[in-house]
């Protein structure tokens, strides 16, 4: 009885000990559940200041970028965003509203929160090709889509020849043969992609095993078919590039033998 009585303190001490422990912890989480209810109290407050009243309302909005497309079609467009909440809105929405212009690559949009206003920045296509229609010129650019249709071909511009079919402005080029349209587009992008499309001055699709282009007034390049096309250009933009070609060299460069680019005076 004793021995059993010595131990009683200790045993005392250590319930208090435990005790304790569990208070500390009971407090720790009131804190951490007031610490949590107070933030998104905050972030609800955040909310119905950014959203449900006026003082993010879009005041002014400028516009950079367009050349092609006009300014008064881009600001009446973007008129029905003045006023609007600056967190709600999407350039998706603008984009739709100038879905009918075909210059119109991208639209970016930047918010500035104080004061509230929008920068729309406008990204054009550019014309790569145009094709001779019976209205006049199609200017198409690398994807293939009618940007305007011209009544007389652009000087620098490379045509397409050999391609029958309908340009309709803001819609994909389309002609007779569905393979020549999408080998035409292949090459143009080819070309493009090499940052060769300025120099070249007319394309011929009249023959899909003769594929040929004029490049810099002074080459005919033959393709031969549309096989391996990305590896020919590829070759095509080493041999002008390289010292093996006499500069402003006049002739013809044959590409159609596969792997080998052949240059005859």
């Amino acid at each position: 009885m004793a021995k059993r009585g010595r131990r009683q303190p200790e045993e005392n001490e250590d319930i208090r000990t435990r005790h304790t422990r569990r208070q500390r912890r009971k407090r720790r989480a009131r804190r951490a559940r007031r610490t949590v209810f107070l933030f998104l109290l905050l972030l609800i407050l955040i909310g119905v200041v950014a959203f449900a009243t006026p003082i993010f309302n879009i005041q002014s909005i400028t516009i950079s970028g367009n050349e092609k497309v006009p300014m008064e079609n881009l600001t009446a467009a973007s008129e029905m965003l003045k006023g609007q909440n600056l967190f709600k809105v999407h350039s998706s929405r603008l984009k739709e509203a100038l879905s009918s212009e075909p210059y119109i690559k991208d639209i970016h949009i930047k918010k500035i929160l104080y004061p509230p206003k929008l920068k729309i920045t406008v990204v054009e296509s550019k014309p790569a090709v145009c094709l001779q229609t019976d209205s006049g010129f199609a200017l198409v650019n690398e994807d293939g889509k009618v940007l305007e249709i011209v009544a007389e071909k652009p000087y620098t511009m490379p045509e397409i020849t050999g391609m029958g079919g309908a340009c309709t402005v803001g819609q994909t080029f389309t002609a007779d043969d569905a393979e020549k349209v999408e080998t035409a587009l292949s090459l143009i992008k080819l070309l493009t992609d090499e940052k060769l499309i300025d120099k070249v001055g007319s394309i011929s699709m009249q023959s899909l095993t003769v594929i040929s282009f004029s490049y810099d007034n002074r080459l005919d390049v033959i393709c031969g078919t549309a096989n391996d096309l990305a590896w020919k250009i590829t070759l095509f933009r080493e041999a002008i590039m390289s010292n093996r070609l006499p500069e402003n060299s006049r002739g013809t460069m044959d590409l159609s033998a596969s792997g080998k680019a052949i240059y005859t005076p």
